[in-house]
């Protein structure tokens, strides 16, 4: 009697899903595409690859290339200057 017990139970586990599948209609899914890097973040980290030294401490300041600082004559700044307003 047991035997026949777990014989009809195998029997009713294997054959439910079956049954199950015939009364339901199937699922269809959408498609999904990939296109590129379109589905990636956009980030951008910056990581230095050395450590930062510091410059010199004090000292003078940096200096403008090929040019000295020269105290201006105050006709010729004018002169510059009524120029460049001409001609904006």
């Amino acid at each position: 009697m047991i035997r026949l017990t777990r014989i009809l139970t195998i029997a009713l586990l294997i054959s439910s899903p079956l049954l199950q599948a015939e009364d339901e209609e199937p699922v269809i899914l959408d498609e999904t595409s990939v296109i590129g890097d379109q589905e990636l973040p956009v980030g951008l980290e910056i990581v230095p690859w050395q450590p930062a030294t510091p410059g010199p401490a004090g000292g003078t300041p940096p200096q403008l290339v090929g040019e000295e600082l020269e105290p201006l004559d105050p006709e010729i700044f004018r002169r510059e200057l009524e120029l460049y307003e001409s001609t904006r």
